[in-house]
């Protein structure tokens, strides 16, 4: 726990324990990095790795344990965690000529900033991207591409594809990051995954259409247990964090939606 925070020291011990568990049953060809993306105050999200995922975790056990190294004089403090975790070993091995851009317009939103999303793939593919939110139950996911405006996600390869489009925002479609009722700031993540063939998730997701979203959506271990029935061949993935900070009290539900 030398030089950070207690936070800082628990959240890299569950991470390092997360990534032992994936080594378990996926081999030993883990970086840490790889295997959640780690942020402060949306949580731990997790995010694909090239070998296996993690689809549920539970904390038997945590406490700070005193060490004494040999010739030091001080005692060193260190965060123990121990865990349960389920892992999925991935099917297949990844496409390297498949990948993914992805790109927002800015990585910081003032609550009510229009946001943009940019995503470009090596191969043609269909596109599904997501945001991942931080909700008291847990990591929730919505929908943003398909929806009841763009329910074609087919784009060719090199292509880039932007959302909202010039057009949708001339017919009033904005999408707008809104910090929830009571918080001044928030960290959320967009998720975008692209596939060979057409898919349908079986999760019960939600669309972020401003003003539908009830929290009832999908976890984001729901949407996991969905993808990795997909080998890794047929399927790319990119993330995309940024920070919604409040700039006076909020009346509209948090999260980012698209509204019309």
């Amino acid at each position: 726990m030398e030089d950070v925070t207690k936070s800082q020291a628990r959240q890299r011990a569950i991470k390092d324990a997360l990534r032992q568990a994936v080594e378990e049953v996926a081999g030993v060809n883990v970086r840490a990095e790889t295997l959640i993306m780690n942020f402060q105050t949306a949580g731990d999200i997790i995010k694909a790795i090239p070998c296996g995922k993690i689809l549920e975790k539970k904390i038997l056990k945590e406490e700070i344990k005193t060490i004494q190294q040999e010739g030091c004089t001080e005692a060193l403090a260190m965060y123990w965690v121990k865990i349960k975790a389920r892992v999925a070993k991935e099917n297949g091995n990844p496409d390297p000529f498949f990948n993914l851009e992805l790109a927002l317009n800015r990585n910081s939103f003032i609550s009510g900033e229009d946001a943009q999303i940019s995503v470009k793939s090596t191969r043609d593919c269909f596109v599904f991207i997501f945001v991942i939110l931080d909700d008291q139950e847990g990591q929730k996911v919505i929908q943003l591409i398909p929806n009841k405006y763009h329910k074609d996600n087919f784009i060719k390869a090199d292509d880039l594809f932007i959302f909202p489009q010039k057009k949708d925002r001339d017919s009033g479609i904005r999408l707008v990051p809104r910090t929830p009722p009571g918080k001044k700031h928030v960290t959320e993540t967009i998720y975008a995954m692209a596939f060979k063939q057409r898919f349908s998730f079986n999760a019960g997701i939600q669309e972020g259409i401003f003003g539908k979203y009830n929290g009832k959506t999908a976890f984001i271990e729901e949407l996991i247990q969905d993808i990795v029935q997909i080998p890794l061949s047929d399927r790319a993935e990119a993330f995309a964090q940024y920070e919604i900070v409040a700039e006076k009290e909020e009346k509209a539900p948090g999260g980012t939606t698209i509204s019309n």
